[in-house]
């Protein structure tokens, strides 16, 4: 029982290790297409580097803190209303945004974030094609 600590540590065998290539901050680009929550992953395992992002209006916008929706569905990239706040649709449920930063700007609460751009609503996330 490990909670007790009836475990024996022992070495890990090296002939057994994998290695990931080295991280760089074009894997923090979000792919809406992926299932919400291996989006919410990676959001999570890429804070504070290199930072998960998408784009809007060509802009780089930085996201935050989200929270798995598999109860709403949008098209992948499209900014929905929730509650006072916004959701983006992915391949498989929704993101509901919590907090979000525009380049060159601090990160702020989704809720902030739409008093001064109630035009995200509604808008598609990603790079323009």
């Amino acid at each position: 029982d490990p909670v007790a600590g009836e475990i024996t540590p022992r070495p890990q065998d090296p002939s057994q290790a994998t290695y990931c290539r080295q991280i760089t901050k074009a894997d923090g680009e979000i792919d809406w297409q992926r299932p919400a929550i291996q989006i919410e992953r990676q959001i999570r395992a890429f804070t504070p580097w290199p930072g998960s992002y998408t784009f809007w209006k060509g802009r780089l916008l930085k996201i935050g803190r989200v929270r798995v929706r598999p109860d709403l569905q949008a098209p992948p990239g499209r900014v929905i209303p929730i509650d006072r706040g916004a959701a983006v649709g992915t391949g498989e449920g929704a993101l509901m945004l919590l907090e979000v930063q525009m380049e060159g700007k601090r990160m702020m609460p989704i809720e902030a974030f739409l008093n001064g751009h109630p035009d995200f609503l509604g808008a598609t996330l990603g790079r323009e094609v």
